[in-house]
C-alpha cells in the first residue's frame, strides 16, 4: 500500500463513501470505511463529524434513510463491498466538479470504464490528482491524438448497465471519455486538433461531440452532469427531409429558448420583470436548465436503473401519463416553441 484516502464515489444519484486505497500495482476502493490518518480505520458513520464531508453525508443519510423505509432490504449485507483495477490500466485522471463544488475527479481506464470521485475540499482533491497523476506520466507523454482515436473505436458505446446505481459492477462509459481525458492532460494535444480532425471528416459527429462533451466535465457516471447532445433537426414530422435545406436544421447560434422571434421576445420580458423582484434576486431569462437530472431520467424511465431514479426524484411516484417523454417531434415543439418553462437539450440516447 502507497497510500489510503477518503473518498466519496458518484454512481448516478448514489453518493457512496469509501476509502481510495493506491498500491504499487493495483488500486482499490472499499466502500463503507474512513481513515482516520493515523494508521486506523473505522466504519465511515463513525468518523468525526468536521472530518466527513457535510453535503455527501447529507446524502448519505438521506439514502439510508429511504433504504431502510423499504421492506427486505439487503444493502447491509454488502456494505463494505470493493473493487480494483490495476494501476497499468489506468489511462488518465481529470478535474471534475460535483454539485457545483470543485473538489472531484475521474479516472479512465483503457477498457472504457471511468470512476468519478469526490473529496472534502478541492485541497484534498488537488492532492490526491497530483499523486494519481504521477502514476500515468510517462503513458500521456508517449501519446498521440490518432492513438487515441484509435483506442475509442476499439470501445462499444457503453451506459450504465447494472440494475442498480450501487452495484458493486464498474461503470462502463462510452470510450471517448478515455480520449478525452488524455487530449485535456496532454499539452501536445489541443481541442483545435479534435475539431480539425472533425471537420475533415476523421471522425464523427457523435465522436466530436463525446470528446466536447467530456472536455467540458460532464460525464454519464454523475446524472446532474450527464453529456449533453444538442437538438441538430427542426424538422420531425416530415416523411422524408432534404439535408441540403438549411430549413430542416435548428439554428445552432441561438439556445432554445431563442428559436423564433416571438420565444425569444418572451424570455427577454421575463428578464425585464424580474429585474424588478428582489435586489437578493439576480435578474434571468430562464427559471430551467438545458440538462439536470430530472431530465435525463425522464428521457430514460423505461431503462433500468433509471426508471428507479426516476422514481427516487419524483417521490416515489410516476407523473401523469400525459407529461412523460413520448414523443421526439411533441419535445422538439416543447423546448423550441410552445413552453417557456422547457428548453431541454437532447442525450446521446
Amino acid at each position: 500500500i502507497d497510500e489510503v484516502f477518503n473518498i466519496t464515489q458518484i454512481i448516478g444519484l448514489e453518493t457512496i463513501e469509501a476509502i481510495l486505497v493506491l498500491g504499487c500495482e493495483h488500486i482499490y476502493i472499499v466502500e463503507g470505511y474512513f481513515y482516520s490518518g493515523n494508521g486506523e480505520i473505522c466504519c465511515n458513520h463513525e468518523a468525526p463529524e468536521n472530518q466527513r464531508d457535510s453535503v455527501v453525508k447529507l446524502l448519505t443519510d438521506l439514502s439510508i434513510t429511504n433504504q431502510k423505509s423499504s421492506e427486505n432490504n439487503k444493502e447491509d449485507l454488502n456494505f463494505h463491498k470493493s473493487k480494483s483495477w490495476a494501476v497499468k490500466d489506468l489511462v488518465s485522471v481529470s478535474k471534475r466538479k460535483f454539485l457545483l463544488r470543485d473538489v472531484g475527479f475521474e479516472l479512465f481506464f483503457k477498457n472504457g470504464s471511468s470512476v468519478l470521485l469526490t473529496c472534502i475540499d478541492c485541497n484534498k482533491r488537488n492532492s490526491i490528482f497530483n499523486k494519481i497523476s504521477s502514476y500515468i506520466t510517462s503513458k500521456l507523454e508517449d501519446t498521440n491524438l490518432d492513438e487515441a482515436l484509435k483506442l475509442a473505436s476499439r470501445q462499444k458505446i457503453k451506459t450504465i448497465k447494472s440494475s442498480n446505481f450501487g452495484s458493486s459492477n464498474t461503470t462502463e462509459n462510452n470510450g471517448f471519455n478515455i480520449v478525452d481525458s488524455i487530449l485535456s492532460g496532454s499539452s501536445d494535444i489541443a481541442s483545435s486538433d479534435i475539431t480539425a480532425k472533425w471537420c475533415s471528416g476523421q471522425i464523427s459527429n457523435f465522436q466530436y461531440l463525446m470528446l466536447l462533451n467530456t472536455i467540458a466535465g460532464r460525464t454519464f457516471n454523475d446524472m446532474t452532469q450527464y453529456p449533453v447532445f444538442p437538438f441538430v433537426l427542426s424538422d420531425y414530422e416530415s416523411e422524408k427531409i432534404d439535408l441540403s435545406d438549411p430549413n430542416v436544421y435548428r439554428d445552432l447560434s441561438k439556445p432554445m429558448g431563442a428559436q423564433s422571434n416571438m420565444r425569444e421576445q418572451q424570455f427577454k420580458e421575463r428578464y425585464d420583470a424580474t429585474k424588478e423582484m428582489s435586489a437578493n434576486t439576480p435578474p434571468f431569462h430562464y427559471g430551467t436548465h438545458y440538462s439536470s437530472a430530472m431530465i435525463v431520467t425522464s428521457y430514460l424511465i423505461r431503462l433500468r436503473p433509471f426508471t428507479e431514479s426516476y422514481l427516487k426524484l419524483q417521490g416515489g411516484k410516476f407523473d401523469h401519463p400525459d407529461r412523460l417523454f413520448h414523443s421526439i417531434p411533441k419535445l422538439w415543439k416543447s423546448a423550441s416553441q410552445d413552453n417557456t418553462t422547457d428548453v431541454r437539450e437532447l442525450i446521446p440516447e
